[in-house]
C-alpha cells in the first residue's frame, strides 16, 4: 500500500497535467470573437494563406508566417492555427516550469492568474516568443550557448521585440547591486506619477520619432495609456525586494541553480515601472514578468517548516485566483463573453 507521501506527487502531477490541458483547450479553441486580437489573427491567416509564399515576411515575423502557411498548406483553418499557437506557447512554458520551479503546479497557477496566460487571447506572436525566450535565458545561465542562441533566434523570429529583450537581459547581467538599486529607484517616479511619465516620454520620443520607420511609428505614439495601478503593481515592488535579496545575499544551496530567475524578476519590475503608462512599450516587461511565476515558489522554498510553506502557498494561490477573477470580470484581453468551437 502506498504511503501518503508517495501518493501526493501522483495527485500533484495529475492535477498539473489536467490544468495544463484545460489552459490549452480554453485558449486554443476560443471562438473568433473571443480575445482582443483573435479576429485580426484570423485575417492574418487568410492573408498569408492566399499569398502563396511560405516566407513572405514583409509584414510579419518569418516563423509566424511559416506556421500560418504550413497550416494552410495541409488544409486546416484559422481555428486549428489558434489551437497550434496555444500549444506552441504552453508546452515550452510548462516544461520550463517543471525544470526550474520547486513547485511547478503553483508556478502554473501563478502564470494562469497573473504572469502571462491572458496574453494568449491578445498578443499571440509575442506569447510564443516569450515561451522560447525563457529557454534562451535558461541555457544562457547554464553556459550552453549553442542552445541559448538557437532559442534566442526562434524567439526573435516569432516577434522582433525579443531582440530588445535579449539585449536588455544581457546588459542587466553585468550590473552591480548598487546600479540595479539606482535603476529601480529611478523607475519609481514613472509608475507613481502618470504626469511625470507622460511628460518625459513625450519629450523623449519627439526627439527620435523622425528616425523611426513609419511602420513602427505607432509603437512610440502610445503615450497617455493610463491603466489604474493596484494590487498587482504593489505586489511587483515586493517581488523586486525579495528578488534582490535572494539573488545577491541568499546562499541557500537549493536555490543556487535557479538564481537567474531572480535577476529576470528584478528586470521585469524595473521595465514595468518605467513603461507602465506607455502603450506597447509596457509589453517589453512581459518577457521577464513570467519568471515571477518561478521566483515566488523559490521565495517560499526559503521558508522554514513544511506547514508554513504550505500555508503561504495557499494564501498566494488564493490571492492569484482573486486577481484572475477580477481580470475575467473586467473582461481583460477580451476573454468574456467566452465561447469555444469545441463545446
Amino acid at each position: 500500500m502506498r504511503s501518503s507521501n508517495s501518493i501526493f506527487p501522483v495527485i500533484n502531477n495529475a492535477f498539473y497535467y489536467f490544468l495544463l490541458a484545460c489552459l490549452i483547450i480554453f485558449a486554443g479553441t476560443r471562438q473568433q470573437f473571443v480575445g482582443t486580437d483573435t479576429e485580426a489573427y484570423y485575417r492574418i491567416f487568410e492573408l498569408i494563406a492566399n499569398d502563396g509564399s511560405w516566407f513572405s515576411v514583409h509584414r510579419y515575423e518569418p516563423l509566424y508566417v511559416f506556421i500560418n502557411a504550413l497550416v494552410a498548406k495541409i488544409g486546416l483553418t484559422a481555428k486549428e492555427l489558434i489551437l497550434l499557437t496555444a500549444i506552441a506557447t504552453l508546452l515550452p512554458i510548462s516544461t520550463f516550469f517543471r525544470k526550474a520551479s520547486p513547485n511547478f503546479l503553483l508556478s502554473l497557477v501563478l502564470y494562469m492568474s497573473i504572469f502571462g496566460y491572458l496574453m494568449l487571447f491578445n498578443v499571440v506572436r509575442q506569447s510564443i516568443a516569450i515561451a522560447f525566450f525563457v529557454w534562451f535565458v535558461y541555457f544562457y545561465f547554464h553556459k550552453r550557448y549553442i542552445f541559448s542562441i538557437l532559442f534566442g533566434f526562434i524567439s526573435v523570429f516569432f516577434h522582433y521585440t525579443a531582440l530588445i529583450a535579449i539585449f536588455s537581459f544581457v546588459l542587466f547581467t553585468i550590473f552591480s547591486p548598487f546600479f540595479i538599486i539606482i535603476l529601480y529607484l529611478l523607475s519609481l517616479p514613472f509608475i507613481l506619477s502618470q504626469i511625470f511619465s507622460q511628460l518625459f516620454f513625450t519629450a523623449f520620443f519627439s526627439v527620435f520619432l523622425p528616425f523611426i520607420p513609419e511602420k513602427y511609428s505607432s509603437y512610440v505614439l502610445g503615450i497617455g495609456h493610463f491603466p489604474a495601478t493596484g494590487l498587482k503593481e504593489i505586489f511587483g515592488q515586493v517581488i523586486f525586494a525579495f528578488s534582490f535579496y535572494f539573488y545577491f545575499f541568499n546562499n541557500n544551496v537549493k536555490i543556487q541553480p535557479f538564481k537567474f530567475v531572480f535577476l529576470c524578476s528584478m528586470l521585469s519590475i524595473v521595465l514595468l515601472n518605467f513603461f507602465y503608462y506607455v502603450k506597447y512599450f509596457d509589453r517589453l516587461s512581459l518577457y521577464f514578468y513570467i519568471f515571477n511565476a518561478i521566483s515566488i515558489p523559490l521565495f517560499i522554498l526559503g521558508i522554514k517548516g513544511i506547514y508554513m510553506r504550505f500555508a503561504v502557498s495557499g494564501v498566494i494561490t488564493l490571492f492569484a485566483l482573486l486577481l484572475l477573477s477580477r481580470s475575467l470580470i473586467n473582461g481583460s484581453n477580451g476573454i468574456t463573453p467566452y465561447a469555444s468551437w469545441l463545446f
